[in-house]
């Protein structure tokens, strides 16, 4: 995710948001795996998704929030810091 915050367009931090979503899926499947094997216990499992899903939904409605920005404004990112010449 903060690979993506210094990318220098919109569309390229959205992507970087999205392979963070990929990554998040995966830590899922793993962390169910690892219950089902008993590596780990299944409530501890299913706290740590639990907070895993609120993430994932904070992280698509983000998703979405700049998805609109870049329909209304572009792709460029407006950067808050300045260039010195």
């Amino acid at each position: 995710m903060a690979e993506g915050f210094f990318s220098q367009y919109s569309t390229e931090y959205v992507q970087a948001l999205y392979r963070c979503r990929r990554e998040a899926y995966e830590t899922i499947t793993h962390l169910r795996y690892a219950a089902r094997v008993d590596q780990l216990h299944a409530d501890a499992v299913d706290r740590i998704v639990c907070h895993y899903n609120e993430a994932l939904q904070q992280l698509a409605n983000l998703i979405a929030s700049i998805e609109r920005k870049i329909t209304e404004r572009g792709k460029s990112k407006v950067s808050s810091v300045s260039k010195s010449s």
